[in-house]
């Protein structure tokens, strides 16, 4: 079979649950990945022939995503950063938005560390594949990183990302930690000069907004926090922040863009420095501060 018969065919029947333009980004990336090309050869090479052993697995791919299973599921890897992280249905799929998130704490770190001698010492709470976690181990030197989740399935994702090989010297694995946040303390630890996360903050009246392959196949565990309090997960973390070390310590958090001002009170008052910053979108996305 010709690949651009395959990618039409495909297309096609993805319309079913996704616009073209989506369905295209999704057919592309597969035959991409499964067959080792670049995103353009069925236009540079329109004769371009799929091999048997190829096309059993791009159509077995197909038929988990026409159940709106996420295609980086079914590929059961995700491109973050500059890494590329195992996932699967136990972990939420990383975002751009804790992407940037990253990038505001690798650009934070940077401005106010002086050398890379002094070790640095950052908690990540929820940290799910560890994608934030990991990130930060391999982008800055000379930090410790502690990644904790309540859920013994994520843990086993996190643990077992394909990222020990970008390990240079000066850099340190993270810490794996079983804890729920919500019911544990962590002094046993120490004090940290960072802390990230990305907790639960979706609420249940968000859902009618949210695309099938989210609501059915990403854990509801990190994705949506209790109806009766959805900033739960917030208040916890100002809890934890007494580990935070000094005033030049600080927090930086993805939140729910509709609970802006809600979440941001839970730190005003307690903390200084507290800012709202906003995403790509301009959404305020973001809350940072200092002990």
């Amino acid at each position: 079979m010709f690949l651009r018969d395959f990618i039409a065919e495909s297309v096609h029947l993805l319309q079913a649950l996704y616009s073209e333009n989506e369905a295209m980004a999704i057919v592309r990336k597969l035959t991409m990945e499964v067959l080792d090309i670049k995103e353009y050869t069925y236009i540079t090479e329109p004769n371009f022939n799929i091999e048997q052993k190829h096309l059993i697995t791009l159509n077995k791919a197909m038929d988990k995503l026409l159940k709106a299973i996420p295609l980086q599921y079914v590929l059961g890897r995700v491109d973050f950063y500059n890494y590329s992280f195992k996932v699967s249905p136990a972990v939420l799929i990383p975002r751009p938005e804790t992407e940037y998130l990253c990038k505001l704490a690798i650009d934070k770190i940077a401005s106010m560390r002086q050398d890379n001698r002094h070790r640095l010492r950052l908690l990540d709470l929820c940290t799910g594949s560890a994608c934030i976690a990991w990130t930060m181990a391999l982008e800055i030197p000379n930090i410790e990183v502690f990644a904790v989740d309540v859920s013994d399935e994520a843990l086993e994702v996190a643990k077992n990302q394909d990222l020990y090989k970008y390990l240079n010297e000066g850099h340190i694995a993270p810490t794996f930690v079983h804890a729920d946040i919500l019911k544990e303390d962590f002094t046993e630890y120490g004090q940290f000069d960072i802390i990230i996360s990305n907790p639960p903050y979706l609420m249940s009246s968000q859902k009618s907004q949210m695309d099938r392959n989210v609501l059915d196949y990403e854990p509801d565990i990190a994705l949506f926090a209790p109806d009766y309090d959805p900033l739960i997960f917030y208040k916890s973390i100002a809890n934890w922040s007494k580990l935070l070390r000094d005033s030049s310590s600080f927090a930086l958090l993805e939140i729910n863009d509709l609970l802006v001002e809600e979440t941001k009170q839970i730190f005003s008052g307690k903390f200084n420095n507290v800012l709202l910053i906003k995403d790509l979108q301009e959404k305020d996305r973001y809350i940072f501060y200092q002990l």
